[in-house]
């Protein structure tokens, strides 16, 4: 999990280990103390020494760990517009400037991410946001530099509340 905080979904997978580890990766350390909190509360003690908590650059992970980890979950810092609806301070520090550099980030950590994954292993991109700059144009983006090393293997979901986009779901 290359950006783990606050740790609910580090929590589920976590439930699905049976062999192997859980790396956490959480890169502020504010984060990372929730993180460790949430993992001690939550998890079984037995299911804990599964469980390894770094505080790495995630965008660096690829170069550090290169063809390590069977799967891999980018849930990416995003700019999360549901928070603009309930929230004028949210909705002040918007801007497309701001959209576009967390595309480039998220861009930056999924191709990390993809070094570091083994041949035939998987990674999970998602984000809170529904703007396409930080979606699809990420993926899209990652599709023409690398495709060479990319399958997009997606499940068929259908469901309401649940739009299909060109390479991926918005759940709203």
């Amino acid at each position: 999990d290359m950006c783990a905080a606050p740790g609910g979904k580090s929590l589920i997978l976590l439930e699905s280990i049976i062999t192997g580890q859980l790396w956490c990766n959480e890169i502020s350390q504010a984060r990372r103390h929730k993180l460790k909190n949430v993992i001690q509360e939550y998890a079984p003690k037995s299911s804990r020494e599964h469980v390894f908590i770094k505080g790495k650059d995630g965008n660096r992970y690829g170069l550090m760990y290169p063809d390590t980890f069977d799967k891999i979950l980018v849930d990416a810092p995003c700019s999360g517009e549901s928070h603009l609806i309930n929230s004028m301070t949210e909705l002040e520090k918007w801007s497309l400037t701001r959209t576009k550099r967390l595309s480039k980030n998220q861009y930056s950590l999924l191709c990390s991410a993809l070094l570091s994954c083994k041949p035939g292993g998987s990674i999970v991109y998602s984000t809170c946001s529904i703007s396409h700059y930080e979606n699809d144009d990420v993926i899209e983006r990652l599709l023409n530099k690398k495709s060479q090393l990319v399958t997009l293997d997606l499940p068929q979901i259908e469901l309401p509340g649940i739009e299909k986009t060109k390479f991926g779901y918005i759940f709203l």
